[in-house]
């Protein structure tokens, strides 16, 4: 080393360049499913005609199973069907009901298993634009398109309902 060069500097130890991203989106999870807790929990003292219940002893699980749950369902177990002049299964792409039906095969209940499958694939979603956005934008413009995206409204469906 010569006189006039400055000693190395020491490096920081490297952090998972996921590590921050995935902790922003977890942590959003897990608000977003205590909120859920919130939500029925007021749901079932306010009305006791919640409609038809998935898990009638659940019914914070059974929240996340509404909306198009049933058409996924009847993919699952009975295929897609077309009937003229009625809604039909048929307008539904096959992917997330396939996934359904092999992934409930192993945990043991379809409804489960979208769940699950929602929650992963909105988990990848995230960390995937993140990743995009960190080579075309740089970190700063990435972090705040990952927050402004995990928290906006219809986010929710990211985080476990089957829709």
């Amino acid at each position: 080393m010569h006189a006039t060069e400055a000693p190395p500097k020491p490096r920081a130890p490297r952090v998972s360049r996921w590590r921050r991203p995935l902790t922003l989106i977890l942590g959003t999870l897990v608000g977003s499913w205590l909120l859920n807790v919130l939500k029925m929990r007021h749901y079932t003292r306010k009305l006791d005609n919640l409609p038809s219940p998935v898990f009638p002893k659940n019914r914070w699980v059974d929240a996340w199973v509404k909306w198009d749950a049933g058409w996924y369902n009847e993919i699952v177990n009975r295929g897609d069907s077309f009937s003229p002049g009625e809604q039909s299964s048929v307008a539904y792409f096959p992917g997330y009901p396939l996934l359904m039906r092999w992934f409930g095969a192993v945990v043991g209940n379809d409804f489960i298993a979208g769940i699950i499958i929602t929650v992963a694939s909105g988990i990848g979603y995230l960390l995937l634009v993140w990743r995009w956005c960190c080579d075309r934008l740089g970190s700063s413009a990435a972090w705040t398109e990952l927050f402004l995206l995990v928290w906006y409204p219809y986010a929710f469906f990211l985080y476990g309902p089957m829709y």
